[in-house]
């Protein structure tokens, strides 16, 4: 199988090394001439400087969110599947004609929303579907960091997305309403690099604080449920519940260790006896790009 990655950035080289710990080798580079020469890594991989020119089996789509959607509608129309960094596209036509492409060509387009393969993500979804938390009532996160900064979208779109896509993949509940508040705390920032939402799900609300501009790392989720209180660190993976009465007997059943999330996300796209639900993670990419959007 051979591998393309379009896009040798910040991410792009994140996914090629993390290809590597995996063992896939037989990996082609795509980016101009003169980011793959800052690199150094002309020598050890073949490389193309132009994606039409790019030949491979699957393909990473690792670019600025302004060029997914020329970018993935070439090789899906090659019939190559495609794994796009969030977010696919900056609005909800131009990701449902992707799919719809997808579909016409027989080919799969994965959505890189990491944290849907995040442990700690999976152990609350299990809890809640279960029962074992309640009825959702409210959730406050917070996604705060100095960078790395963003030039082609907004903190909104490349902070406050990862958030979003964790409330509907655990509590999978209709948006109702939303505002956005988008500014800077930097003057020279070229994009808002800070941004406030307030969104109204079926049973509840939801608060994000979301900047690249904050002096420390700050990655924690509250959640209010009707017989816990749960505290999720992203930056420690730590996991704290406040139980309201006595915890369930059979909690330990929930708590389970894996592969870090950008292994299993990468393991699901490439390997299709994990029978990966494409259709679950199409709706997932629409429903996040709709709540970015302002009504």
């Amino acid at each position: 199988m051979k591998i393309g990655i379009v896009g040798l950035g910040y991410w792009g080289k994140i996914i090629l090394n993390n290809l590597l710990d995996l063992g896939h080798k037989d990996v082609v580079l795509c980016d101009t001439k003169e980011v793959l020469s800052g690199l150094n890594l002309q020598k050890r991989f073949k490389y193309e400087t132009s994606y039409e020119r790019l030949r491979c089996d699957k393909v990473f789509v690792l670019t600025p969110v302004e060029t997914h959607y020329e970018i993935c509608n070439y090789f899906l129309n090659q019939g190559v599947d495609v794994f796009c960094e969030k977010v696919l596209t900056a609005d909800i036509e131009s990701a449902s004609a992707l799919y719809d492409l997808a579909d016409k060509r027989g080919c799969n387009l994965f959505v890189d929303w990491i944290f849907t393969f995040n442990n700690e993500v999976n152990i609350l979804k299990r809890m809640y579907q279960d029962g074992i938390l309640g009825k959702i009532k409210h959730a406050c996160m917070s996604r705060q960091n100095f960078g790395p900064v963003r030039y082609d979208v907004d903190a909104r779109y490349d902070l406050s997305s990862h958030d979003v896509s964790i409330l509907f993949h655990i509590f999978e509940q209709p948006l109702k309403s939303m505002s956005w508040k988008n500014y800077k705390r930097d003057k020279e920032s070229t994009k808002e690099d800070s941004a406030l939402g307030i969104l109204h799900f079926q049973d509840y609300s939801a608060i994000l604080n979301a900047s690249w501009k904050h002096p420390v790392k700050d990655r924690r989720c509250f959640f209010e449920c009707e017989k816990v209180c749960v505290e999720w660190d992203d930056a420690t993976q730590d996991l704290s519940l406040s139980w309201i009465e006595s915890p369930p007997s059979n909690l330990e059943e929930y708590y389970t260790t894996g592969a870090s999330p950008l292994h299993n996300s990468i393991s699901a796209f490439l390997d299709p006896g994990r029978n990966f639900n494409y259709t679950r993670q199409k709706i997932l990419t629409l429903d996040t790009i709709g709540a970015l959007n302002s009504w």
